[in-house]
C-alpha cells in the first residue's frame, strides 16, 4: 500500500480591525495635534485683532500656519505609531 504526502501551504492569518489592540500613545498624539491646531487658530484670532476689533489677517496667518504645519507633523507620526503597531500585531499573530 502507497501512502501519497500531500505538501500543506502555509495559511495566512487576516486578523480583523476590531481585534487589534488601540494604541494609547498614536490616540494621544492625534489628540495633541488637533489641540495645537485649535489653540493655534484661537491664538491667531486674539493676537491678530486690530486697534477697532477688526482682524489683521498678516498677524493672524503668522500663528495659523505654523500651528496647522505643527499639528499635522504631530498627527502623521501619531498615525505612523498607529500603522506600526498594527503591522507588528499582525505579524504576531
Amino acid at each position: 500500500m502507497e501512502t501519497e504526502q500531500v505538501e500543506l501551504e502555509p495559511k495566512q492569518v487576516v486578523v480583523p480591525e476590531k481585534f487589534i489592540e488601540s494604541n494609547a500613545s498614536a490616540i494621544t498624539l492625534k489628540i495633541i495635534s488637533a489641540v495645537i491646531v485649535f489653540a493655534g487658530f484661537i491664538a491667531g484670532l486674539e493676537l491678530g485683532k486690530g486697534q477697532y476689533n477688526d482682524i489683521d489677517y498678516s498677524v493672524a496667518i503668522l500663528y495659523w500656519a505654523p500651528s496647522i504645519i505643527f499639528g499635522a507633523l504631530i498627527y502623521g507620526g501619531g498615525e505612523l505609531i498607529r500603522l506600526v503597531h498594527e503591522i507588528n500585531e499582525r505579524l504576531k499573530k
